[in-house]
């Protein structure tokens, strides 16, 4: 097994030798990219997590409105629950 020297410059898969300040840039480019993605994710969970606690409150309010025709419409023709 081949132990790569620190002194060596990265190589890319093209086998070309790759400038540390470019890979650097490049890897703190993508780095800038990902955070301001995951933010973006972040804030569109929120939102997201917000509709799903006010669907869910409406969802149960009509749950409940449901039930109380059903029980009305029950009690006004006279059948069983």
């Amino acid at each position: 097994m081949n132990k790569v020297s620190q002194l060596e410059s990265p190589i890319d898969s093209a086998g070309h030798v790759i400038d540390e300040e470019l890979m650097r840039d490049r890897l703190q480019r993508r780095l800038q990219g990902l955070k301001a993605e995951f933010e973006s994710g972040q804030r569109r969970l929120a939102i997201m997590e917000e509709e799903t606690t006010r669907l869910r409150s409406t969802l149960l309010r009509i749950s409940g409105a449901i039930q109380v025709l059903e029980e009305e419409l029950s009690l006004a023709t006279g059948a069983p629950e």
